[in-house]
């Protein structure tokens, strides 16, 4: 059973409204209960002081307690404790107003401590003075939700290893549960139930502390910019290129995040980073053939079926110039790319990695002994392809909690940002220079429901292929509909067939239903990339620079692309290239804090299976977006102010014609000289590409 929709049905029955809220927080303490009591005792209902007796004995053990209780009342709680607790080392401190009704109790026991007043006024200036000695233990008698929350709230910064949390109203729901999931979703702290009473009213709880999280690396927090500057005329830096698939960059930096990210956020600090980096495509292998030539796909002539190039790629300029070439990238069907570049390192240094495995299945090890295992000669460069990000990839068990992130999407990024912290370790950036950045962005829906319905390529929650939910079948359960059939190719019973043919009819009125719960900015999170459409979600992406030769740390707002990532890797660790064999130019100016005049950036879907029929082209500056069909100017016309209109909401297409035709003017000057070819593909070598396209969630 979902959540009731207590504002609607409030307005209807204005006098139930607290019966609807009880209903939806029992479903949302019901969720608690089922993903976090897999260890918790029940302990059978007896006096109070049993209940603590139990506790003391099985989970604290006797050992050394800092004990802090908000609620005294008459006493009972903070007279027990001391007894139970037998420890010389414990302290017990007791916060109240002790009114002339329930005075301060005589305690003969000089561990003891009692702070008179509201909390609220003496709990801030306790905690300055106060000094954690031993295991925290906190109990909580309030009854109030506000209360409970700002005490929850002001302990937060010394909850330490394997603190202690008892309530004693919990199971009432209304207010220090509430209370509790507030702190725990505005903290993102995670926790575990311990021990209860049978109905749940006191409960215990192990909350777990920030260091179980992964913490930043005391490296790079170290390491300041421009400590000394690399002299290329008597030694070259080491390069390190860090791509990671499918980052879309609101999602890497700005106030929309929520994934766990405290290396990320320590390298924002102390590198250059771009946040207005243009992507040159949608997909990856034109993207990528982007980066590496510094020409737009239409000049690369680069496709997903065909994806071989004949302009030179930077891989070569680097080799010429004496460095050590070796990489770590992805393989599988539909990845043939990464074998037409792995041609330009030696095979002994390219490790070449099942596409769909991520750095928890052990591509982690993999580039720890690439760096650790002394096989790369000074000076060397290391191009490193991450798939982690990938939506068909699955969120590694340890990063499947909220507290690393809103969906999923983001949680695959805390479990990046926790491997970069061990990556940093290994790295000596005064001789080393990082470039990190993403072939393109992705789609994602940040909804809060639980849409039973979305799209291949929006992994956050969908129908299993042979799944219905539980959320039309309510106390059922999930009813798994076997896929193997009899020798005529249909189900084995009558019940399956009836399944089946409900999953059928079910599905199309899902994905009604949810979309009609969407704006039209969350709609377009249910598209797929490779359409008629470029919107910023699939181009925009993270471009960072840091280590040897960036002598600054600042955010840069000025739009940048990818073919400008070549010129300027050439600048910083000196190799020569040709200029008038490239659409980039070099980013040094711009990092070095002088200005540039802007270049507008030409952006292509990303064509699939002839060259070059991806679906639509454009131009973006850092005031307007215009795309359109690649064959017909006249189709799919869309024109974005994105100064007033950042989420692209409003085509302005039939009310700026000029803007349209300046916008054109620019998009055409830049394909004059690329003829639109059409290469040959045989059935067989187009069947298989579909299929594997279809696999792979385009359409």
């Amino acid at each position: 059973m979902g959540f009731l929709n207590k504002n609607l049905l409030s307005k209807i029955f204005p006098k139930y409204v607290g019966l609807f809220e009880q209903i939806n927080n029992n479903v949302l303490f019901q969720n608690y209960i089922k993903s976090k009591s897999s260890i918790c005792t029940t302990i059978p209902t007896g006096t109070k002081s049993d209940y603590f007796k139990f506790i003391n004995k099985e989970i604290i053990k006797n050992e050394a307690i800092d004990y802090l209780e908000f609620g005294v009342y008459e006493g009972g709680t903070i007279i027990d404790w001391p007894k139970i607790n037998t420890n010389k080392n414990s302290r017990f401190f007791a916060f109240d107003r002790f009114p002339p009704k329930y005075p301060i109790p005589k305690i003969d026991d000089e561990r003891v401590h009692f702070v008179k007043g509201l909390f609220q006024d003496t709990l801030h200036d306790f905690l300055k003075d106060f000094k954690l000695k031993s295991k925290l233990v906190i109990f909580i008698n309030l009854n109030k939700k506000f209360d409970t929350l700002y005490c929850l709230s002001e302990l937060d910064k010394i909850f330490n290893q394997k603190s202690i949390v008892m309530f004693d109203q919990f199971g009432k729901l209304q207010e220090e549960f509430i209370a509790f999931h507030n702190y725990i979703k505005s903290f993102r702290r995670d926790f575990q139930f311990l021990c209860q009473s049978e109905n749940w009213r006191k409960c215990t709880i192990e909350l777990y502390p920030r260091e179980k999280l992964h913490t930043a690396s005391k490296k790079l927090e170290s390491y300041n910019a421009g400590i000394k500057e690399l002299d290329n005329n008597k030694k070259k830096a080491n390069v390190i290129f860090l791509l990671i698939d499918d980052l879309r960059l609101d999602k890497f930096y700005g106030q929309n995040r929520t994934a766990y990210t405290p290396n990320i956020d320590l390298l924002l600090k102390k590198s250059v980073f771009f946040d207005s980096a243009i992507s040159s495509a949608d997909g990856t292998f034109a993207s990528m053939g982007s980066i590496f030539t510094s020409k737009y796909p239409s000049a690369t002539g680069i496709t997903w079926a065909n994806n071989h190039s004949k302009a030179r790629k930077f891989f070569e300029n680097i080799r010429l110039c004496g460095y050590d070439l070796h990489a770590t990238f992805p393989t599988g069907p539909g990845y043939d790319f990464f074998k037409t570049i792995s041609k330009s390192f030696e095979k002994e240094n390219c490790d070449i990695v099942d596409w769909k495995k991520g750095l928890s299945d052990g591509i982690d090890k993999i580039i720890h002994q690439h760096l650790t295992m002394n096989k790369m000669n000074t000076p060397w460069f290391y191009y490193i392809h991450l798939m982690d990000m990938h939506l068909q990839r699955s969120i590694s068990s340890k990063f499947s909690s909220k507290i690393y992130g809103k969906t999923a999407y983001e949680r695959k990024l805390s479990l990046i940002d926790s491997w970069l912290g061990e990556f940093l370790e290994m790295i000596d950036l005064d001789n080393t220079l990082l470039v990190l950045t993403s072939d393109h962005g992705e789609y994602i829906l940040d909804n809060n429901m639980k849409p039973d319905f979305v799209p291949i390529l929006q992994q956050n929650s969908r129908i299993e292929k042979n799944k219905i939910s539980n959320s039309f079948l309510g106390s059922f359960g999930d009813i798994t509909i076997p896929s193997y059939l009899d020798e005529w190719g249909r189900p084995r019973t009558i019940a399956q067939v009836g399944l089946k043919i409900m999953r059928t009819i079910l599905t199309p009125y899902r994905q009604q239903k949810f979309k009609r719960s969407l704006d039209q900015y969350e709609i377009r999170s249910t598209y797929k990339r490779g359409k008629n459409y470029l919107f910023d979600e699939a181009i925009r992406v993270p471009l960072l620079f840091i280590g040897a030769g960036v002598m600054h740390s600042r955010i840069i707002n000025d739009q940048v692309r990818h073919v400008d990532i070549f010129p300027t890797l050439a600048k910083l660790i000196n190799l020569p290239i040709n200029k008038n064999a490239i659409d980039g130019r070099s980013l040094l100016n711009l990092i070095n804090g002088k200005s540039e005049n802007e270049v507008p950036a030409i952006i292509e879907s990303m064509p699939l299976l002839e060259k070059p029929v991806g679906d639509v082209i454009g131009v973006r500056t850092s005031k307007y977006k215009y795309f359109r069909s690649r064959i017909n100017p006249k189709l799919n016309v869309s024109l974005f102010d994105l100064e007033d209109d950042p989420k692209e909401i409003k085509n302005l297409a039939d009310t700026k014609p000029e803007i349209l035709d300046e916008m054109e003017v620019i998009l055409t000057q830049n394909f004059k000289n690329t003829p639109i070819i059409k290469e040959e593909i045989t059935d067989q070598r187009k069947a298989q590409a579909l299929k594997t396209l279809k696999e792979m969630g385009y359409d």
